[in-house]
């Protein structure tokens, strides 16, 4: 499963999936907030682009629709 967007509601998504046994990578425009799911075992994607090429599967819970669009246009080709 691929997750972008890791602050508050994202973190709790992150660590539902982890807790279900699912490999979990994740993409954050900040590290430091996906940090403690990645000290739980998730795996940190350097893009959108790369989250999305590492999943079969891809959750966004970002801020806005403006955002959401930029990032899910970095996403798609993955």
């Amino acid at each position: 499963v691929g997750l972008i967007g890791t602050g508050i509601m994202g973190h709790g998504m992150g660590r539902s999936i982890q807790r279900a046994g699912l490999p979990l990578t994740v993409w954050n425009r900040t590290q430091a907030n996906a940090q403690p799911l990645i000290d739980e075992g998730a795996t940190f994607a350097g893009s959108p682009l790369d989250a999305a090429r590492a999943a079969d599967l891809l959750v966004t819970m970002l801020t806005d629709a403006d955002t959401t669009e930029e990032i899910a246009r970095q996403a798609l080709p993955g």
